[in-house]
């Protein structure tokens, strides 16, 4: 089960805001994002580069996932605005 969870009903400047504060406790150095429709490819990423690419992935339509690779915490940014992130405790 996952705790540590953060959800905004919109991807407002805040919410982007506290949610890439969040995933930098982690410590990840690369991220894995993939979608659920228009992109067909994974991308791996730096954490630096979190920010410009949640921007640029909040206008496609889709449901986006970010998720280091030991998948110890998951954020989803959805089709229809919304922005979430689960995390264990381990």
């Amino acid at each position: 089960m996952l705790s540590n969870n953060i959800s905004f009903e919109s991807a407002t400047k805040e919410a982007k805001e506290a949610i890439i504060k969040k995933i930098k406790t982690f410590n990840s150095l690369g991220l894995i994002i993939i979608g659920d429709s228009l992109t067909d490819d994974a991308y791996e990423i730096g954490i630096d580069d979190l920010s410009t690419l949640l921007e640029l992935f909040l206008e496609i339509p889709q449901h986006t996932y970010f998720f280091p690779e030991d998948i110890s915490w998951i954020a989803c940014l959805s089709l229809e605005g919304q922005l979430d992130f689960g995390g264990s405790n381990n």
